[in-house]
C-alpha cells in the first residue's frame, strides 16, 4: 500500500509538471479535450487522473492527416506495469515486449499488443474524450509503473 501511495504522488507530480510545462490544461470535469491543431505526427502522450487512477492517452496525426487516439497501454502487456509505448520515428514501441506499431495504425485496431483504441468525438476544433469513456478504461492502468 505504501508503494502505491508513493507511486500516485510521483505520477501526480509528473502530471502537474507536464501540464505546467505545456502551459495548458486540457483536462476537464467532463473528460479530456485536445485542440486538433496541436496534434502532429509526433505522438502527444497526455497524462490524466481518472477515479484516482493515473492514465495516459495518445494523440497523433497519421500520414493521411487523420487523427488517431488510443490509450497508452495494450491488452497483452498492461498487467506487467510496463505495457506502455514510446515513439521512435514513425513507430511506437511497447516498453514491455518491444513490439512496434506504425503511428498510422494507432487507434484503428484492438487486441494483442496494439495501443487500445478509445472512443472520441470532435467539438469544434477539439478532440473530446468523455469522462465516462475514460472511466470505462482506467482499469487498464492499475499496474502501471515507469
Amino acid at each position: 500500500m505504501h508503494k502505491r501511495a508513493i507511486f500516485k504522488m510521483f505520477l501526480a507530480t509528473i502530471l502537474l509538471l507536464a501540464l505546467v510545462g505545456c502551459n495548458a490544461d486540457y483536462t476537464t470535469e467532463t473528460g479530456l479535450s485536445m485542440p486538433e491543431n496541436q496534434i502532429t505526427e509526433t505522438v502527444t502522450f497526455m497524462p490524466i487522473v481518472v477515479n484516482e487512477m493515473p492514465m495516459e492517452v495518445m494523440f497523433v496525426r497519421a500520414s493521411d492527416g487523420t487523427i488517431r487516439v488510443a490509450l497508452n497501454t495494450c491488452e497483452n502487456c498492461h498487467a506487467s506495469g510496463r505495457g506502455y509505448y514510446v515513439q521512435d520515428g514513425d513507430v511506437v514501441i511497447c516498453q514491455h515486449c518491444n513490439m512496434s506499431f506504425d503511428i498510422d495504425y494507432i487507434g484503428l485496431n484492438s487486441g494483442g499488443c496494439q495501443p487500445i483504441p478509445v472512443e472520441y468525438s470532435f467539438e469544434g476544433s477539439y478532440v473530446i474524450i468523455t469522462h465516462d469513456t475514460l472511466s470505462e478504461n482506467y482499469h487498464w492502468f492499475a499496474n502501471f509503473r515507469n
